[in-house]
């Protein structure tokens, strides 16, 4: 794939490939407008903790400016995973548990959320959930020379947001 490279010409024109699957079938091509509605569609609830939240907003941006130069996609994916695992993180530490020990570990997010389970504060479904979240966000670090498609990319921010949601809302 080639990266687009930008001039004074081009920076405020979509960039085609990032956004090539919106040119398939009968699909209409989004305006820049359109785009940036799919992001803000996500609504975080107010009682999301304000470092959740700042993560949130950084891969929000770096999303909605992705239909200008592409390569923001890849780079969103780690600001968006670390609201996400920070979420889960929060929410043990608002139910009480002990997130960071004496020594400096950190709990683990996979303890985090076997703990958010077995207390029955996400089902087994969502657990599922969250663990292919960051499956996904691990791929996509160890694999930025090549963008996700556009598509995924909406998704997984959608899925990021309500699993949040889910947790505080």
């Amino acid at each position: 794939m080639t990266i687009k490279s930008l001039t004074t010409e081009n920076w405020l024109q979509p960039d085609s490939n990032g956004l090539s699957f919106l040119k398939t079938g009968d699909v209409p091509e989004l305006t820049g407008e359109d785009w940036l509605a799919l992001f803000l569609r996500v609504k975080l609830a107010p009682q999301v903790p304000d470092n959740v939240r700042a993560d949130f907003e950084v891969a929000r941006g770096a999303l909605v400016y992705g239909y200008y130069f592409s390569p923001l996609f890849a780079l969103a994916a780690e600001p968006l995973a670390r609201a996400a695992k920070s979420a889960v993180f929060e929410k043990c530490k608002k139910l009480g548990v002990q997130t960071v020990y004496k020594n400096g570990m950190q709990l683990h997010l996979s303890q985090a959320l076997a703990w958010l389970r077995h207390h029955e504060c996400i089902s087994r479904a969502e657990l599922h959930e969250w663990e292919e979240i960051f499956k996904y966000a691990d791929s996509s670090s160890q694999h930025k020379k090549s963008l996700p498609p556009s598509d995924a990319v909406v998704k997984y921010f959608h899925s990021v947001g309500e699993k949040i949601n889910g947790l505080f809302g």
